[in-house]
């Protein structure tokens, strides 16, 4: 029997994933409004997309997730980090493709654990003196 072949995917590969999971959050609150993070199925092709690197490589999908997410929520009219959350847990849960509905307690640890780790990583807040 053969071992497995590693893949070594290129980073732009998962950065496109995160601007597409971007873009369609964005698009989904903008079109759904309040509806948005609980009746709205975001695009399957991006859920796929991000299933597929998360069993590529985990840390490179949490740092798209988080990115996707963070940036989503920084739009002027885009979705609350909590409803782009919620979205993509909704999304997650979703059989798409072979990779079938996530469990919503994986998908709530993987987006949570995409934050997390995004969070302990950022530098320090530079206090008001140390400002030039």
């Amino acid at each position: 029997m053969k071992a497995p072949r590693r893949v070594t995917v290129p980073a732009e590969v998962f950065g496109a994933i995160g601007h597409a999971l971007e873009l369609n959050l964005v698009d989904a609150h903008r079109r759904n409004g309040a509806a948005f993070a609980t009746d709205y199925d975001l695009y399957p092709d991006v859920v796929a997309a991000v299933k597929w690197a998360h069993a590529v490589d985990e840390m490179a999908a949490r740092t798209l997730v988080q990115d996707a997410l963070t940036n989503a929520a920084a739009v002027d009219d885009g979705p609350t980090l909590e409803r782009a959350m919620l979205a993509l847990t909704h999304g997650l849960t979703q059989p798409v493709g072979r990779y079938g509905a996530w469990a919503v307690d994986l998908a709530e640890r993987f987006i949570c654990a995409a934050l997390i780790a995004s969070w302990s990583h950022r530098p320090a807040d530079p206090s008001p003196e140390g400002e030039r």
